[in-house]
């Protein structure tokens, strides 16, 4: 939900002077809704410290549980926007003139038109943390909450650069891709129930078993070093999470129940009472502790690593609430590896953590395609190797017909610096150090480039155990992220730019060696549910035929993917099923032993 949808529009369609349909553009994006911002309802922009000011009038407890209050009406972790209530709060929030014209430009729209979002909710809370003290109004017991509606407008106008002079270099598609993290991760298309599965089945299938030099014993690191095991911790976020998931809209409103809890809300559980209170230690902090913790750490305006660390706002009387239920989730996935990383002392047992988390990653990718492969389209080869040495081609090859999927799974997690400090030599340098790779770091397209160049090399080309290559007439490189950053729109632009420094696939006059893919786990979860209808490769052609310059997601243009229309839209019923074991598993840790 983005306030340039309009200009997004203008920025990727081409010049007249190109000869191309502007329609072909327009009818290839990707679903787009905006939000309606200070500057376009006043005719004017405002400066951060304008809406700082502003906000200052306001208590910080009562406005960060207002903004709380309208991220659970709103039900933003369904991945869409319950637009009943967000009518009803622009009702709320804004003098009724106000209220009828904004309203209207959401009606009028030819697409949707929102004030409230996700992004904007949670960069007001992180703002109001460190700017507001403990007294001034209280927007829920003011009439149109004391004006408050005027701030979410402003935190519009903040939560975008402006791009002046579009071009096609890669330096504007590093700032193409700052501006799209924050939207993809906040306000994009995601499953806390995939992320979630995805890690249980890492830590409970996947990883490596005591015996093997990267095991790491995450229950007994947990254990010492915070007072609880990884059953325990994953039970009380279950069932914390649980409490969120069912307050809607209506019951809110009817109060039939409420965002406030306190630790009387876990009065029934099995789970001692030490271990609870530590892990709420864990997942809370209160107004001061939080500022304190921003004021020393703080990547952007758009870093929200300390709220998505401590999802839960402590009050005074040993209240508390959710901020928000996805970052709430996230503790389930995300969070447990940081929670687990940082209860490590030293360097080197970080390092193997990061290792023993890479393996699981590795063995989650191999599993998930095995679980929906069709053989018959998608021959699979997890850790395929060369004949006559013991290199490795790369983490996974699919075979289609007569072409190649190779395959790098990146299980890195990209430093918050790197995503939202607008920094773009930071992220430039992230990129190339963990994705891209060069003659000193064989990394993601490198070495998947440096595995081509051997396999097809015309003076002394490399077989590869149990694969006839003979026939083959395409290859497709693929890199697979843990990280939602593989997903970022102008992503695959930027690398497929970057790898021609040293990759010129126009070399292998024998075969078509197409542009690098990049997908993040969250969609290949959903990219092998069609495995089973259809070769990956038409997935690929599919996407690409759509977006020569690979400026879009994979499944930001599902709908348009014609491999995919033929099928109809499939998801992935497997991961749900193992959210249910996780959540069964916490039901019974919680109440019944």
């Amino acid at each position: 939900m983005h306030k340039f949808g309009h200009r997004l529009l203008n920025e990727v369609l081409p010049p007249a002077s190109w000869g191309v349909s502007c329609d072909f553009f327009m009818n290839n994006l990707p679903p787009l809704a905006t939000y309606i911002s200070h500057q376009e309802y006043y005719g004017q922009t405002c400066s951060i410290l304008d809406f700082r000011i502003f906000l200052r009038r306001f208590n910080k407890g009562k406005l960060v549980y207002t903004c709380s209050v309208i991220n659970a009406l709103l039900e933003t972790w369904q991945n869409k926007i319950n637009t009943i209530a967000h009518e009803k709060l622009i009702n709320a929030a804004f003098f009724p003139t106000d209220a009828d014209q904004l309203l209207r430009i959401c009606r009028e729209s030819n697409h949707p038109r929102f004030v409230f979002h996700r992004l904007q909710l949670l960069f007001v809370i992180k703002e109001a943390i460190i700017e507001c003290e403990e007294d001034g109004i209280n927007p829920l017991q003011t009439r149109y909450w004391g004006g408050l509606g005027l701030a979410f407008l402003m935190a519009n106008d903040l939560l975008h650069i402006e791009y002046k002079n579009p071009d096609f270099s890669e330096k504007k598609d590093l700032e193409r891709i700052i501006q799209h993290i924050p939207m993809m991760e906040y306000t994009g298309q995601s499953s806390f129930t995939q992320k979630a599965a995805r890690t249980f089945l890492m830590l409970t299938k996947f990883s490596p078993q005591p015996g093997d030099p990267n095991h790491v014993a995450v229950d007994a690191v947990l254990q010492k070093a915070k007072g609880f095991d990884l059953k325990t911790y994953r039970a009380v976020c279950i069932g914390i999470l649980g409490h969120y998931l069912e307050a809607d809209y209506e019951k809110l409103i009817n109060r039939e129940t409420t965002l406030l809890f306190e630790l009387g809300f876990f009065s029934n559980i099995l789970i001692p009472l030490e271990s609870l209170k530590a892990i709420l230690n864990e997942l809370s902090s209160d107004g001061e502790t939080f500022r304190t913790s921003l004021e020393g750490r703080n990547m952007g305006l758009l870093d929200m690593t300390q709220l998505r660390d401590k999802p839960i706002y402590k009050l005074e009387d040993d209240l508390y609430f959710s901020l928000d239920t996805r970052f709430l989730a996230e503790k389930l996935e995300s969070g447990l590896f940081w929670l687990t990383h940082n209860s490590l002392q030293t360097k080197s047992e970080k390092e193997k953590f990061h290792r023993f988390w890479g393996y699981a990653f590795e063995n989650y990718v191999n599993w998930l395609i095995q679980m929906a492969n069709n053989t018959e389209r998608n021959a699979f080869h997890p850790l395929p190797n060369f004949i006559g040495g013991d290199d490795q081609v790369c983490d996974g090859l699919i075979r289609c017909g007569d072409s190649l999927v190779l395959m790098e799974y990146k299980g890195r997690t990209f430093t918050a610096k790197a995503k939202y400090s607008q920094d773009q030599e930071e992220l430039s340098q992230e990129l190339e150090r963990h994705l891209i790779g060069n003659e000193q770091n064989h990394k993601g397209i490198y070495q998947l480039s440096k595995s081509i160049d051997k396999i097809f090399n015309k003076k002394h080309p490399r077989p590869i155990e149990n694969i006839n290559i003979s026939l083959v007439k395409k290859v497709f490189p693929v890199v697979i992220t843990r990280d939602s950053l593989g997903s970022c729109f102008y992503l695959n632009t930027y690398i497929n730019k970057r790898a021609k420094a040293f990759f010129n696939r126009r070399e292998f006059s024998h075969i078509v060696i197409t542009p690098c893919f990049c997908i993040s786990i969250e969609e290949f979860e959903t990219v092998v549910a069609y495995l089973p209808f259809l070769k990956l490769t038409e997935l690929l052609q599919g996407w690409y035929k759509k977006d020569r310059t690979l400026r879009f997601s994979l499944l930001s243009l599902e709908d348009k993917n014609s491999a995919i229309s033929s099928i109809g839209f499939k998801r992935n019923d497997i991961l749900n099923q193992f959210f249910d074991k996780a959540w069964d598993e916490a039901n019974n840790e919680l109440f019944s032993k």
